[in-house]
């Protein structure tokens, strides 16, 4: 049995139940129990954050206690404030060096690279193509030279980064 139920669905259930989380606000971030993402990422892998600086369009504008605060695309908690948005346009672990723009189409991107994948038949020459499961997928071109698939989008798709899934559908 398969039951698929909207985050509306979900909270209509919870509250004919009585329970307190159904009027919770919805979460902006990955939930690990008591701690943060960072925090979890940081017990994961087992470094001591390095701090770094924060760069922007004038040069250094800030610094931080460790990349595994930020990702790419990220606006709220950067911890600098430049009068206008921000956002993280990229990051460098070796260097710890964060790079943020208040320029917004430097987080589109047109092209994507994926490895790990698991297909069904052979992979097409043209698909549509989601990144993050609230997005609509995009028309794209497809390469594949095993193992590893080039994707080339036929329109942007915002911030996309290293470790995310995507999803390769034909109709």
């Amino acid at each position: 049995l398969s039951v698929e139920l909207c985050l509306d669905d979900m909270v209509a259930v919870a509250r004919a139940a009585g329970l307190e989380v159904a009027d919770r606000p919805d979460s902006q971030d990955a939930c690990f129990g008591e701690g943060s993402f960072a925090e979890a990422l940081r017990q994961h892998f087992g470094d001591d954050p390095q701090p770094g600086e924060i760069h922007g369009p004038s040069g250094l504008v800030g610094t931080h206690r460790g990349v595994h605060h930020f990702t790419r695309g990220q606006r709220r908690g950067t911890g600098v404030s430049l009068g206008v948005p921000a956002f993280v346009s990229s990051i460098d672990p070796d260097t710890h060096r964060v790079e943020v723009s208040t320029d917004p189409e430097v987080l589109q991107d047109r092209w994507l690279s994926a490895t790990e994948l698991r297909w069904w038949d052979a992979p097409p020459e043209r698909a549509e193509v989601q990144v993050r499961y609230r997005s609509e997928a995009v028309p794209a071109r497809l390469r594949w030279e095993a193992p590893v698939l080039q994707v080339w989008l036929e329109e942007p798709v915002r911030a996309v980064m290293p470790g995310q899934v995507v999803a390769v559908y034909l109709g």
